[in-house]
C-alpha cells in the first residue's frame, strides 16, 4: 500500500459488512493473537453486531471498502469511577506508521468524551514481539501503571497502561493504598511500578 494521506482514510462504527475483512487483520499478527483469541474476538464481533453490548464500540478506519484499521473499546461498568478500556487497537502491517492508529485512538477518546467518560486505560504484552506496540501507546500519551509479571507465560508480562492525563491520580491513590499501614506486612502485590 502507497503512503496515504490521513484525509482518504474513513472513521465509521463498524458494519457487517466489515466482519471478514477486520477479522483478516487479526491473522497478520499470529504471535499478539492466538487462535484462541480471534476465536474470541469474532465472538466480540458478532456480540456487538447482535447489539448485546451496549457499552461496547467498535469503528473501522477504510479506504472505500477496504478495512485497514480497527479498535474495540467499553465502558468499564465494574469501576466507580467513568473508566473505559481499549481491548484492542489493529492496523494492517502494510498500513502502519501513517497515522491511522493513532487517528482511531483519537476517534475513540472523542467518542469517550462524548460518554462521559474520564480515564482510559488498556492491557497489553510485554512480549518482544509487542515493543512497537508499547513504544506507540507511549508515543500517543499512554504511561505504563502496573507490571503484571509472567501473566501470559513465564516470560511475558501483561502491562496495564492509562492515559497519561489521569496516570498521576491513579499512581496516587494505588500508592496510598500500598502503603496502607493498616494492611498486613506480608500483603502480597504484584504490581511493579516504574
Amino acid at each position: 500500500m502507497n503512503h496515504k494521506s490521513i484525509l482518504e482514510i474513513q472513521i465509521s462504527p463498524f458494519k457487517d459488512v466489515f466482519l471478514a475483512q477486520t477479522e483478516k487483520l487479526f491473522i497478520e499478527y499470529p504471535q499478539t493473537f492466538s487462535d484462541e483469541d480471534r476465536h474470541h474476538w469474532r465472538q466480540n464481533l458478532l456480540t456487538f453486531l447482535l447489539k448485546k453490548e451496549p457499552d461496547t464500540f467498535i469503528f473501522t478506519a477504510h479506504e472505500t471498502q477496504n478495512v485497514i484499521g480497527a479498535i474495540m473499546f467499553h465502558r468499564d461498568n465494574k469501576a466507580v469511577e467513568k473508566y473505559w478500556e481499549i481491548d484492542w487497537l489493529v492496523v494492517k502491517k502494510d498500513a502502519q506508521k501513517q497515522g491511522i492508529g493513532t487517528q482511531l485512538v483519537k476517534f475513540a477518546f472523542k467518542h469517550i468524551k462524548e460518554k462521559d467518560g474520564k480515564h482510559v486505560y488498556l492491557r497489553t504484552s510485554s512480549g518482544e514481539y509487542n515493543q512497537s506496540t508499547l513504544h506507540f501507546y507511549k508515543k500517543i500519551g499512554f504511561e505504563k501503571l502496573a507490571n503484571l509479571p509472567d501473566y501470559y507465560s513465564f516470560t511475558t508480562n501483561r502491562h496495564t497502561y492509562v492515559e497519561n492525563a489521569v496516570f498521576p491520580s491513579l499512581r496516587n491513590c494505588l500508592n496510598t493504598f500500598l502503603h496502607n499501614p493498616l494492611l498486613p506486612s506480608n500483603f502480597p502485590s504484584e504490581l511493579h511500578f516504574k
